[in-house]
């Protein structure tokens, strides 16, 4: 999904599929482990915060550079250990 100069998407780690809808949901079979990609599209900073079920997961704002990508595996918490996972 992309809004502005900015875009997530949903990737599948290892083997598995995920699904995009026009409204932004995405659609995976439960036990699907995934990462989430970040971009900025502009040529700005941005600051990005993600929040998964209300939980946030880049620990208070996570900064791109213009032009750039980056991938979260899992939470950047010292409390979590585990990777996303449809459940």
């Amino acid at each position: 999904m992309r809004v502005g100069d900015f875009g997530v998407e949903v990737v599948p780690h290892g083997r598995g599929n995920v699904r995009e809808l026009e409204s932004g949901h995405v659609l995976a079979r439960p036990g699907q482990v995934y990462r989430l990609r970040l971009r900025n599209y502009g040529p700005l900073h941005c600051v990005v915060d993600v929040d998964l079920d209300g939980s946030r997961v880049t620990a208070g704002g996570l900064v791109l550079a213009p032009w750039s990508v980056t991938e979260l595996e899992r939470p950047i918490d010292a409390g979590e250990d585990g990777r996303f996972t449809v459940i």
